[in-house]
């Protein structure tokens, strides 16, 4: 399979986050401050929808997980 770069596309309004294609090692980093950016005054829930992810190590669900600690 074809590796595919990772893109994204928020919709502030209904509070939906769509990731797409692969979130390896190097874009860890770049997830995180997504989030980050994200979340930040954010005052309804936020689905992360990983519907079109191929890749998801564990350090992307960490990131993830994180930042679901984090918002609570």
């Amino acid at each position: 399979m074809e590796e595919r770069a990772f893109s994204y596309e928020c919709d502030d309004g209904s509070g939906r986050l769509v990731l797409h294609g692969d979130l390896d090692e190097g874009t860890t980093l770049q997830v995180r401050m997504l989030l980050t950016d994200v979340t930040e005054g954010l005052t309804r829930d936020l689905t992360i929808d990983l519907t079109d992810v191929d890749l998801l190590p564990s350090s992307a669900v960490g990131v993830i997980a994180n930042a679901r600690g984090t918002t609570r």
